[in-house]
């Protein structure tokens, strides 16, 4: 698919592809797990568990054009999350974001990243069909 940008130029829209690594890839540590994310740096990016756009991210020497379609990438998906640790007999809570990067969104309730149902597969995610559970 491509579009047209304002000058008439013809645009290739973005495509961001990330392998999926299987547990054997990894040395037996699994991917599907939601990455856990500070929560109160996310939230410097002006919402609660936003990751992206950051303003940490210096995208001045893009074309405008360009930066807008940039900004507008859905790369992740997260959710917020509330731990709680026993340290010593006490109890304390901790808020977290947990991430999964596109075509991905955490489980609310498992916290494991789960295909977006009618998003494309993500390259190697047949390789992941036992740790996904399908």
């Amino acid at each position: 698919m491509i579009f047209s940008v304002e000058g008439g130029r013809p645009v290739i829209p973005f495509y961001v592809a990330e392998r999926v690594c299987t547990v054997k890839d990894l040395g037996g540590e699994s991917q599907v797990q939601a990455c856990e994310v500070d929560y109160d740096q996310l939230k410097e990016n002006g919402a609660e568990c936003r990751l992206w756009p950051s303003p940490r991210v210096d995208l001045s020497s893009v074309e405008p054009v360009f930066r807008k379609h940039i900004t507008a990438l859905e790369w992740y998906s997260c959710l917020p999350q509330e731990k709680t640790f026993n340290v010593a007999g006490r109890k304390f809570t901790e808020k977290v974001c947990r991430c999964c990067c596109f075509p991905f969104q955490p489980n609310p309730v498992t916290y494991q990243c789960e295909h977006i149902p009618g998003a494309p597969p993500a390259p190697g995610m047949e390789f992941l069909r036992k740790e996904l559970g399908n």
